[in-house]
């Protein structure tokens, strides 16, 4: 796992005081590292929720380093997420296959139902229905018709609906799904890297294919392992780093089980990798505008984070993205022995320990690669052709001018139409209000998401006909210039 030589690290000074249910393990790896644990002078501020006025004070004028960026709940929430890789995918049709059909409710209501009465006789397709804010399992439902969907749930929360991966990867008849730990740092250009050990969640009952009779059986649908470590089923061991039938694996034993199989676990891997590499790029301008919103868009790295992609693999070895979590878990202990378990501790120390090293590194201006269990995905010159997407952010601080607030008004998107090539467009600031107003609905200031959903929409007004939507949108982005 280990690099064949890296930086040395010097010592760090770690702020513990609101690391909470992280301060086991963050004690542990200040112990064995020799660093120092303090309230204050730190170089590392550790936080186990998002960050607050306090802390921005803090950071403003000094070199100290937190673990969370400003306002996550602003792209790994459920809801926002699936609104930015269905606008990525709008953009790139198809690069972003990874992520599941989804309907979000209840702005989707009409082709969720179209689509529900197509399935009623057929119940060719499943349907997984997850609170946008949601965790743990907690609301989560599986049915495949209008009837079979508890209506007080759906009606009273916005949900993303999904359509179910249905022939998942099987291990010991076993489905499971992989938690894998993704540290990013800074922006423009963000850095981003993802560890080469993570876990593997399986759930405690054997897999069936969805069914009216079995849908309801969550512990063989659900991977959550705060439903099955409630199971008696549960399966815990020390052997974690070889070939086992535990119920938390590490990727090094999940990867030795599929190899004695015949899989080519490097396969899985790179493809993770793509997945992991093409979500950061579509989450890179979303980012970075709640970092310019608080920092402005001078200062390049105040903020570091350990996030958590859930991946699912189907029966062909595709990874499927399911959710990112901004917060994961970094506990290190069962909860029902009340014991140390061996597979957390390994994998989370890993994933802090060394996150915590590169981002001193990287504090002090030194440049990395691959660094201990840690692969380095962005920058990388094989995305180049997403930077459509940056410029669109580009495009979108330049309109909101001196003041980086996260938001335009209608006459501040107005300003669009001097920065397009008028032989390109032929419209008016009458057309570009008519779009704000379109796109809008409700309220007055736009964010990044409802701005790339006008660019959408102001393609289809300049260019009618022809070329399909893509095409148009990237012809229009094109023509604009930030000069």
């Amino acid at each position: 796992m280990e690099a064949k030589s890296k930086p040395s690290c010097p010592c760090i000074k770690i702020d513990t005081a609101r690391s909470y249910d992280k301060v086991d393990l963050l004690r542990n790896i200040i112990k064995r590292n020799n660093w120092v644990e303090t309230m204050k002078d730190s170089d590392i501020i550790w936080k186990s929720r998002e960050i607050h006025g306090e802390d921005i004070a803090r950071l403003q004028g000094s070199k100290t380093l937190i673990n969370h960026y400003p306002n996550p709940e602003r792209f790994s929430n459920k809801r926002v997420l699936s609104l930015i890789l269905r606008t990525a995918k709008n953009y790139f049709p198809e690069d972003f296959e990874f992520y599941p059909t989804t309907y979000l409710y209840p702005d989707d209501a009409e082709s969720l139902e179209k689509a529900l009465d197509k399935n009623e006789k057929s119940r060719k397709n499943t349907f997984i229905l997850k609170p946008s804010e949601g965790s743990e399992g907690i609301g989560i439902q599986l049915f495949q018709t209008k009837r079979e969907l508890v209506r007080d749930v759906f009606t009273n929360t916005e949900s993303v609906i999904q359509k179910y991966i249905k022939d998942p990867l099987l291990l010991d008849g076993k489905k499971f799904d992989i938690r894998a730990y993704v540290l990013i740092l800074g922006v423009n250009p963000m850095e981003a890297f993802i560890s080469a050990e993570g876990l593997a969640r399986f759930c405690t009952e054997e897999y069936k294919t969805p069914s009216a009779e079995n849908m309801k059986q969550m512990l063989s649908h659900l991977t959550n392992y705060s439903l099955n470590k409630e199971s008696a089923k549960f399966i815990a061991s020390e052997e974690i780093l070889d070939a086992n039938n535990d119920s938390k694996r590490t990727l090094a034993s999940l990867y030795k089980s599929l190899e004695e199989l015949g899989v080519d676990s490097k396969k899985i891997e790179e493809g993770m990798h793509e997945l992991t590499a093409k979500t950061l790029v579509a989450l890179e301008p979303f980012i970075t505008q709640e970092y310019y919103s608080v920092f402005g868009n001078k200062q390049r790295m105040k903020c570091f984070s350990i996030l958590g992609f859930d991946i699912l693999l189907d029966k062909n070895y595709k990874p499927w993205l399911l959710e990112i979590n901004a917060f994961p878990s970094l506990k290190i202990h069962n909860e029902k022995l009340r014991t140390i378990a061996p597979v957390d501790e390994y994998v989370k120390t890993l994933a802090v320990e060394n996150a915590l090293k590169i981002a001193m590194l990287r504090k002090q201006g030194k440049k990395l690669n691959d660094y201990a269990c840690y692969r380095r995905l962005l920058p990388a010159g094989s995305l180049d052709k997403y930077g459509m997407l940056r410029k669109v952010n580009g495009v979108f601080t330049r309109l909101q001018q001196s003041k980086v607030s996260g938001r335009i008004n209608q006459s501040r998107f107005a300003l669009l139409g001097s920065m397009i090539d008028q032989k390109v467009s032929g419209m008016e600031k009458y057309d570009y209000s008519l779009v704000f107003t379109k796109v809008m609905k409700f309220g007055k200031e736009m964010d990044l998401a409802l701005f790339m959903r006008a660019l959408e929409v102001l393609a289809e007004r300049i260019f009618k006909g022809g070329a399909d939507g893509s095409e148009k949108l990237i012809k229009l982005i094109e023509s604009i210039s930030l000069s």
